[in-house]
Formats: C-alpha cells, structure tokens, sequence
C-alpha cells in the first residue's frame, strides 16, 4: 500500500479501511463535523448510489459531516481486502436534486 495510505485500524464488514491523506485534507476542509477519528466516520457512513463515482470506486455517505466519501476497495499483496477512502465531497457541492437522494438512500429525511 502506498505511504499516502494510513490505515484506521476500525474494520466494517471484516475489512480494514484507510484514509489517504487527500481524503482527510478533503473531510476537514468539506465536514460539518470537527472530527477526526477516521475509522469510526467510514463505519458510521451509509453505502449509496453515488452518480459520480466512477470505476470500481463507490459512494458512502457520513450523515452528520454531510460529506460523500469515494471508496475503492483493493486486496493487499498479502491477499486481505482494504477499502480505501480517495476523497470526500460536501454533499451542498451537488444539485439539490441529488442531495435529496442521497439523503433519501442513507435513511435522512429531507
């Protein structure tokens, strides 16, 4: 795994995740939530169907940060899944349109 990983030694589902240091400049910058426990924020995200996420990447949304993360999931050399958070987008960043599904497909009420 690359240095710009740190690993957040809380699993969800059995696999570790990891924060790039993008990904927590992004969730400082963007959060509505001074917090920095990184691994208990992707647990406590909701997995949604994000339009933007491209690839084998995929969308979790962190409700009370009302932040998007992008999360692709890749296998360590020693062969163990890790879900890797490449960035984190303010959800006010999207249409209000998409901001209401996304709300809607992590369970908030608009």
């Amino acid at each position: 795994m690359s240095a710009e990983f740190d690993t957040g030694k809380t699993h969800r589902r059995g696999v570790e995740s990891e924060w790039s240091k993008h990904a927590k400049t992004r969730w400082r910058q963007r959060s509505k939530v001074d917090r920095d426990d990184f691994g208990q924020l992707f647990v406590e995200a909701k997995e949604v169907d994000y339009p933007g996420a491209r690839g084998d990447a995929r969308g979790m949304y962190h409700c009370g940060g009302e932040v998007i993360l992008l999360v692709c999931r890749d296998r360590r050399p020693n062969g163990e899944l890790v879900d890797e958070v490449v960035t984190a987008i303010s959800l006010s960043d999207r249409s209000k349109t998409e901001q209401q599904t996304i709300k809607r497909m992590a369970g908030e009420q608009s």
